[in-house]
């Protein structure tokens, strides 16, 4: 059953895109490659736009759901598409692993305590801990989630370029 709408789906698509790494990467890009840093990050917006249209493309000659284990099914079989479906699951318990990892470094910014020993570990554990029942009662609270954060993403991004763009 498809139950989401297209500014959830959007916002899914900017979630995936727009990750937590750009508020932690680019101070450390700048360091290491200067000026150059830039077009590295454009370049990088510029691929994931295009998987993003390929994804779009081949979606959209689908009924049913499934992603990427759907596509590679159809496309190459049972064994790759079980193959894909669980490298899938694999890098989504990956990715969540290091954004919580990630918040315990920002969070840190502000509680010192929070950036090492058990203290960030139980924080870590208690962000997926805490994604995880929301998604435990159901697609609709999920959304609602992404969301918020897709907000809370875009408006310092936003903020940021307009700003820069005043002193430019």
């Amino acid at each position: 059953k498809r139950s989401l709408g297209l500014a959830t789906v959007v916002s899914l698509g900017i979630n995936g895109v727009i990750g937590q790494g750009i508020f932690l990467t680019p101070g450390k890009a700048a360091a290491k490659m200067g000026p150059s840093a830039i077009l590295a990050l454009l370049f990088a917006g510029l691929l994931c736009f295009l998987i993003a249209l390929c994804f779009a493309e081949v979606g959209s000659r689908f009924k049913e759901t499934g992603g990427a284990y759907l596509y590679s099914r159809k496309a190459f079989g049972s064994f790759v598409g079980f193959e894909v479906g669980w490298m899938t699951c694999c890098v989504a318990i990956l990715s969540w692993a290091t954004l919580s990892n990630g918040f315990t470094l920002v969070l840190a910014k502000f509680i010192p305590s929070v950036g090492e020993g058990v203290t960030q570990k139980v924080v870590a554990v208690g962000v997926v801990s805490l994604l995880t029942v929301v998604n435990l009662f159901g697609v609709k609270s999920g959304a609602r989630v992404v969301k918020f954060f897709t907000v809370a993403k875009l408006i310092p991004i936003i903020a940021f370029i307009l700003v820069g763009a005043f002193f430019m």
